[in-house]
């Protein structure tokens, strides 16, 4: 057989042969060279190289988080940055009981404790009793149930609610009005009422500290504070032109105020605000009826319920 025609026996035949001697030596295997152990500084030298691929591989990085942080707070995109931030609150200090400075002056605190239980607020209604037509505030003045208020905010109605700072109610009736100064009270069937303290007005200063409390949009027992503005300003009425005698103050006065106190800071009563002097076409000029012009027309009106001398035809 042609022994390139099989690649088998081809293969047998040159394993014989090598066998036999006839090719000669067999070749033998080339002994794969040996491989050098490395050197202690080739060793450190791949170590170093080592750690300073990771530490700029790790710094790198660290800038990126930086640079990726500062852009999102600059951009104002939020997020957590992973700062823990903690946010309270505190209670307030203790303060004195009283409310009252050293020289016996009420704080504006003082003056709601002490005075606003003397303040109510009026409902007014029309024929139809479910129906109010108005509203306004009012000054305690006796323990039995008298109120003072401004006419006008009676003006219109048939009957009158009286709500008292502990939220309890009262009907009321008229004892008398006096639409030319403005001047109107009312009685309910009350008792050991918190009654307000009446000041002295003519002792009253310009530039003096003064809270006028009311119910301004039905928001019932506001205050709000300012100074003496002015004193002895002849206001006249809208309706009567009647001058009155009266205090400018820049606290607020809206409506709703009509009727209730304007306070010292000794808690004392030195004026009944009335709405009905304010023009809504300036700001920060309020006025109050002053208390010693006011007294002697409440007094008459509750004695006879009308003030005599008066005439008409």
């Amino acid at each position: 057989q042609d022994p390139y025609q099989n690649q088998q026996a081809c293969g047998q035949y040159a394993r014989q042969g090598y066998a036999q001697g006839y090719y000669g030596t067999p070749p033998q295997p080339v002994p794969e060279p040996a491989r050098p152990e490395p050197s202690p500084a080739r060793i450190n030298r791949a170590l170093l190289i080592t750690a300073i691929v990771a530490f700029a591989a790790i710094l790198g990085f660290s800038v990126y988080c930086m640079v990726r942080d500062l852009s999102r707070g600059a951009l104002g995109s939020g997020g957590n940055t992973g700062v823990q931030i903690t946010i309270g609150t505190q209670k307030k200090p203790e303060v004195a009981e009283n409310y009252k400075d050293e020289t016996g002056r009420y704080t504006v605190e003082g003056i709601a404790q002490a005075v606003r239980p003397s303040i109510v607020e009026i409902y007014t209604y029309g024929k139809v009793d479910s129906l109010v037509i108005g509203s306004g505030s009012g000054i305690i003045i006796s323990e039995d149930g008298y109120i003072v208020t401004n006419e006008h905010v009676l003006e219109g109605a048939t009957s009158y609610v009286v709500y008292l700072d502990d939220d309890s109610t009262y009907p009321a009736k008229l004892v008398g009005r006096d639409a030319k100064t403005d001047i109107a009270v009312l009685k309910i069937d009350a008792a050991e009422l918190t009654v307000a303290v009446l000041g002295d007005s003519d002792e009253t200063v310009l530039g003096e500290e003064v809270v006028a409390i009311g119910n301004p949009a039905a928001l019932s027992g506001t205050l709000t504070n300012g100074i003496v503005s002015g004193l002895n300003r002849k206001i006249r009425s809208d309706s009567t032109g009647y001058e009155m005698t009266c205090i400018q103050t820049n606290a607020a006065i809206s409506p709703g105020n009509s009727g209730g106190a304007l306070v010292n800071m000794f808690g004392q009563v030195v004026g009944i605000t009335s709405s009905k002097y304010v023009s809504s076409s300036y700001e920060g000029l309020g006025f109050a009826i002053t208390i010693n012009e006011a007294l002697p027309i409440i007094e008459e009106l509750i004695q006879n319920g009308y003030i005599s001398g008066r005439y008409r035809i």
